[in-house]
């Protein structure tokens, strides 16, 4: 399903790596977490939020979380594979 968040701050300090995986763990606005999976060979979603940098929004394809994630505030996950879409904000300045 197709979402938009609000990406405020980093839950777990960054980019969190196993042999198996890496996540970036982002906290939204209102309030929750939204997961950023990778991996060692594809990680383009982790390296599209971190260059623009938090807070910033995406647009982005995700799936529900596992029932241990949702226990830890977790809304929605971005599985490597999955769509991701920095939004660009503009705004007139006068």
């Amino acid at each position: 399903m197709i979402r938009t968040f609000r990406l405020v701050g980093l839950d777990e300090g960054g980019v969190q790596e196993t042999s198996k995986a890496k996540r970036l763990v982002c906290a939204i606005k209102p309030e929750g977490k939204v997961a950023i999976w990778g991996s060692a060979k594809s990680h383009g979603n982790i390296d599209a939020v971190l260059k623009k940098g938090i807070p910033c929004t995406v647009e982005c394809d995700c799936i529900d979380p596992a029932e241990w994630a949702k226990a830890k505030g977790h809304v929605a996950w971005v599985p490597e594979e999955r769509a991701l879409c920095v939004l660009v904000s503009y705004f007139r300045m006068e």
